[in-house]
Order: C-alpha cells, then sequence, then structure tokens
C-alpha cells in the first residue's frame, strides 16, 4: 500500500525534480476544517528525494503564507513519511497547505506541494482533542530518527574551523552581554542627574513596543521572523533613532544599544527561553545597523548645526 501510494503521488511530477512530495492525510481531517486556538493540524507527507532536505508544512491564503507556529524538522533521505503540523493563535483562515523543503543548495526553502483546503481557526478555546492513531506513530518515528541523527553530530569531530568559530562567537556573546550592559550603566550614571534619561526611555520603549506589536500582529515570537519587521518596524526605528540623536546629539550610538535591549526584552516576553536573551542581543546589534548609521548621520547634523 504504502509502494502504490507513492507512485501515485509522483506519477505527475517530473522525472528531474529530486524532491517530491504530497499530503497524504489531515488530522482534523476534511476538505474543510475548523480549528480552535492553538489546536494543532497535523499533515501526513509522503516524499522522496535524492538529498537530505528538511520538510515543512505551512497555511496559504491568496498565495501568501499565514504567520503560524509550525512543526521543525529533521533530515530526511529517500523515501517515507514526513509529519508537519502547525496551529493558530488567533482567528484565522488559509485556504490551502504548501510542502516546502530546504536543501543545501539553496538558502531559500522551495515548494514541492500544495494541498488544496479550507482551514477556519476560530481563534476560541477548545478542550483538547486526542490525535489519531498515524499522528502518534509518526510523532515516535520523527523523535527516535532525531536521537539517532543528534547522536551522529555529536560523535563527529569538529573541524578546527568549526572549532575557531566556536571561540569567536562565545567572545563575541561574552563581550555583548557584559559590555553593553556596563557601557548603558556608565552612560546614564554620568547623565542620571540631567534631562538625558529621556532618550533612553524612549529609545528602548520605542524598539520593545515595535518588537511586541509585530510578535503580536503575526502570532510569531520573534518579530524579525516577520516581513513586516523590515517593512515597517525597521523604519519606525531608523526615524526615533534619528529624531533623539538629533535632538541629544552627544554619544548618539547609546540610543541604539538602549533599543536593542528593549528589542532583546521583547522577545523574552514573547516567551522565549531567558538563555537565548545573549544571543538575542547580539542579534538586535546586528539588526541595528541601520539606526547606528542614523543615529550618527543625525548626530553630525546637530553639531554641525550647533557650529
Amino acid at each position: 500500500m504504502r509502494g502504490l501510494l507513492l507512485l501515485l503521488c509522483f506519477l505527475a511530477s517530473s522525472a528531474q525534480a529530486e524532491t517530491r512530495a504530497l499530503v497524504v492525510q489531515t488530522d482534523p481531517p476534511g476538505e474543510a476544517v475548523t480549528l480552535a486556538r492553538d489546536e494543532v493540524l497535523w499533515v501526513r507527507i509522503a516524499y522522496t528525494t535524492d538529498e537530505p532536505v528538511r520538510i515543512w508544512a505551512r497555511p496559504y491564503l491568496g498565495g501568501e503564507e499565514y504567520p503560524v507556529q509550525g512543526n521543525p524538522s529533521i533530515m530526511h533521505t529517500g523515501e517515507g513519511y514526513a509529519l508537519g503540523w502547525f496551529s493558530f493563535g488567533q482567528a484565522a483562515q488559509a485556504d490551502e497547505i504548501r510542502i516546502t523543503v530546504g536543501t543545501g543548495r539553496s538558502s531559500r526553502p522551495l515548494e514541492v506541494a500544495r494541498h488544496p483546503v479550507r482551514l477556519t481557526a476560530t481563534g476560541q478555546p477548545r478542550a483538547a482533542r486526542t490525535a489519531a492513531p498515524w499522528v502518534d506513530e509518526l510523532r515516535r518515528e520523527t523523535e527516535a530518527k532525531a536521537k539517532l541523527q543528534q547522536q551522529r553530530i555529536s560523535s563527529e569531530p569538529a573541524s578546527p574551523n568549526d572549532t575557531a568559530l566556536t571561540y569567536a562567537v562565545m567572545l563575541l556573546v561574552a563581550a555583548v552581554v557584559f559590555g553593553v550592559p556596563v557601557l548603558l550603566a556608565l552612560a546614564f550614571w554620568k547623565t542620571r542627574w540631567t534631562r538625558e534619561w529621556m532618550p533612553y526611555a524612549a529609545s528602548a520603549l520605542c524598539g520593545l513596543t515595535v518588537c511586541l506589536a509585530i510578535s503580536q500582529a503575526t502570532g510569531r515570537k520573534e518579530a524579525w521572523d516577520s516581513q513586516l519587521y523590515f517593512s515597517i518596524g525597521m523604519p519606525v526605528m531608523v526615524l526615533a533613532i534619528f529624531a533623539l540623536s538629533y535632538l541629544f546629539p552627544q554619544r548618539a550610538w547609546r540610543w541604539t544599544l538602549a533599543m536593542a535591549v528593549g528589542q532583546s526584552i521583547a522577545m523574552l516576553l514573547g516567551g522565549n527561553s531567558l538563555s537565548l536573551w545573549p544571543l538575542a542581543i547580539v542579534a538586535m546589534l546586528f539588526f541595528s545597523l541601520p539606526q547606528f548609521a542614523a543615529g550618527f548621520a543625525a548626530s553630525w547634523l546637530a553639531r554641525r548645526k550647533a557650529t
């Protein structure tokens, strides 16, 4: 039966395709499915591949991906079944499920299958539902494969380049984690009795508010996982830093650092682990390069006007 399913799945696919997939079952089943808040839609995916790939299932509406909490993926090879899943944190709709794969040949996921379905998420809570037997079976298989893959990775000796990169990242994280709070504390201490506490609070609050608003609107834990962060959030924060740096031009880099801390706090409030906070600060400093540039430009203009 399994071989027949796979054959029927892939007869219509191109012979040159390296990875092919088909949605075989969903749980809850049906062409029209209603989900409660955070209720998981399980997807059974038949696949065949000539290379190691990761496989994901995501909902789409009108050709656009709807942001949800979705499955991570182990590495799949050969042929078999993969388990995909996602859930909606709020009321929403979708008209199809798309299956994408990640390969070493492309930095972006590649679409390999579509499955039409009318999904309606009510956004309302409901009593937990027992998953279908095939879901439990695939979950056990996936967990066993994940452990084997992790053991295989752990047993492989690290290359000199990997070791050097690991130490470099550790040093960078340590420098940021200890350096940023110290710099902010020293700068704030020097200006604690002046009105310059205001840009600290304003920039940190701006970063915190922007990230929380985008996370709430998209349902994602990290705001920067959404395109809204770059299309709306980033310009708003750049304009805020430009204005603050023009009004308070002395050592304007402080306002961008405070904004980065505000954004990293938003990540913690979104439910992420405290152990990820150092990496969040590093990521925020990288994403804050436009704010640093805007701050330096505004500070230069303000000083030039003053002279």
